[in-house]
């Protein structure tokens, strides 16, 4: 359930923009699982904030209101304006919508952060025409030791009026500050249930060496998988050189196993699959980095020899900020776009961002369309960086591969409403529909087998891309 394997996607792929990926897929997540095993160990919920750059000064610079813009063929609509207010260190802590035309009151959304700069409170309010009301809501509580470790967390979302408690988790350290075990918990009849508990094997620097996964099953913690035979090529940059991943079936039985060549920042990693006793070639994944986009190249082993079957994409202005992102499929011998977006800014004199202009990939036409635009002023500078956080953590997707039925666990309650698109292989899309709940089942047993991708898009302009597999 919390495998890490493959791995080396998102450990070194850390700025790319779909970090996000489903976690229960057990036998194809070592990348997801470890990318987010980085976040925690770094800054939990480190995310760049999409509309700060840097001044000549060198201070972090964040517009103070917005002029907000949908298209609607052809015009520019001006629906709304924002007003963004932050803490001394440059963390938004409010932002507040009003209507462009009456000035009234739309939304507002609130944000808190601890001493130790971990997220404590996100709020979604509406205004009823009176006053106003707090729609969706995420708590988060932590205890720390005497280092500034945190060894408890808890969280809670608020629902129907009620604020209900979600998710705790433990952490355990050993003499030297490492981290030894992690111990998840489920809110279940009035009272904390366990879950899953990963344990960790330490190096004299705190390198993880092995990594043991349990599932809470009958009363007792039983293993399911492990990473075994770890080998950092670089620890401090969470690079790693080879992996070994094992399942538990009453002894462990190899599953996959990567290895990985490093050229600068690039790499290539090859991961196989154990079957009849050998280790046999499975997926090729090639990464390149230059100051203008990073891609990320996916190839699978067929008749003996690598097949492209995928690619992504993160492209860079002059100012190195993000200009967009681009998902391929191979079919027929050619690269097909299954999706894309592209963020493009306007710049004054100081590097403030005055204008950006969003424009999302459009199936019918084949090509970028306007959808929203942003006119910043106002700008107001920071000597701290202190991201901002995101809504897209922990999201679930499973079965993968599926039969019938693929559940969304959105693992947030202030995301519902959100989108899902399903595109084929050929780039057309085959399903659309909204998350009404913050747990959703689709019935998907129309699709022919085949490989598909996800696109989910929040009511807070987040985006990312998921694949899935049917059988």
């Amino acid at each position: 359930m919390k495998s890490l394997f493959p791995l080396i996607a998102i450990i070194l792929y850390v700025s790319f923009s779909s970090p996000t990926l489903a976690q229960e897929s057990k036998k194809s997540t070592f990348t997801e699982k470890l990318f987010f095993k980085k976040l925690q160990r770094s800054d939990k919920n480190e995310l760049k904030n999409l509309i700060e750059s840097k001044s000549t000064k060198s201070l972090i610079s964040k517009p103070g209101n917005s002029e907000d813009y949908i298209w609607f063929s052809n015009p520019w609509n001006h629906i709304s304006n924002t007003a963004y207010s932050y803490n001394i260190n440059g963390f938004l802590t409010e932002e507040l919508k009003t209507d462009s035309v009456s000035g009234d009151n739309l939304t507002k959304i609130t944000a808190a952060i601890d001493d130790h700069n971990n997220p404590t409170e996100y709020m979604f309010y509406e205004w009823n025409e009176t006053e106003w009301e707090l729609t969706f809501g995420l708590k988060t509580m932590y205890i720390y030791n005497n280092e500034d470790n945190i060894i408890e967390e808890t969280t809670q979302f608020f629902e129907v009026g009620i604020w209900l408690n979600t998710d705790h988790k433990t952490y355990e350290y050993n003499q030297s500050g490492y981290l030894v075990k992690e111990t998840g918990q489920d809110w279940e009849n009035e009272m904390w249930v366990n879950d899953w508990k990963d344990e960790y094997t330490n190096g004299n620097q705190g390198e993880w060496l092995e990594i043991v996964y349990y599932n809470w099953e009958e009363n007792d913690w039983l293993p399911d998988e492990r990473d075994t035979d770890i080998v950092w090529y670089d620890w401090e940059n969470f690079q790693v050189e080879s992996a070994t991943l094992q399942d538990w079936t009453g002894e462990w039985i190899n599953h996959l196993k990567f290895s990985v060549e490093y050229t600068g920042n690039d790499y290539v990693a090859t991961t196989e699959k154990f079957m009849d006793e050998y280790w046999v070639n499975y997926e090729l994944e090639t990464y390149s980095q230059s100051s203008a986009e990073e891609v990320t190249t996916y190839e699978s082993y067929e008749s003996n020899e690598w097949v492209n079957f995928q690619r992504y994409s993160i492209f860079y202005d002059n100012h190195g900020n993000n200009a967009g992102t681009r998902g391929e499929t191979w079919a027929g011998g050619q690269w097909f776009i299954t999706s894309e977006n592209s963020n493009t800014y306007t710049y004054n004199d100081n590097n403030d961002i005055t204008e950006l202009v969003i424009k999302e990939w459009n199936w019918m036409t084949g090509d970028l369309e306007n959808f929203k635009r942003y006119v910043y002023s106002n700008f107001q500078y920071f000597e701290a960086d202190i991201n901002d956080t995101s809504l897209l953590n922990d999201i679930k997707i499973f079965p993968n591969p599926l039969i019938d039925i693929l559940i969304i666990d959105l693992n947030n309650e202030m995301i519902k409403g959100s989108s899902v698109e399903i595109i084929n292989i050929t780039g057309q899309k085959v399903y659309e529909s909204t998350l009404p709940n913050q747990v959703s089942t689709l019935e998907l047993g129309f699709l022919p087998a085949g490989m598909y991708f996800i696109r989910l898009s929040t009511n807070t302009n987040e985006v990312d891309n998921f694949k899935i597999l049917k059988d």
